[in-house]
């Protein structure tokens, strides 16, 4: 038995943001059955959007995602759902 993250008596979920698609696929085998994966991004704007979407609890950013980057990503995430880790 896999030992997951829960929230409020559920699984954690998770949005993936990486502009590899290869590399979304290793994550999300490294993480699959922690945590319920709602989403995968591979740009700065995707990511935003599904953020706002999906409401996940966790997103794992690509520290170089295209476009804007992924600290700024994060920024702009967290000043509009600041409950996102």
């Amino acid at each position: 038995m896999s030992a997951g993250i829960a929230t409020q008596g559920r699984a954690a979920t998770a949005l993936i943001a990486d502009r590899d698609d290869r590399f979304r696929g290793i994550v999300r085998r490294a993480i699959e059955g922690l945590v319920r994966i709602v989403g995968e991004a591979d740009s700065a704007e995707s990511a935003v959007s599904l953020a706002r979407q999906l409401e996940p609890d966790v997103i794992l950013i690509d520290l170089d995602l295209p476009e804007d980057g992924g600290i700024t990503v994060a920024r702009r995430i967290k000043v509009e759902q600041p409950q996102v880790r």
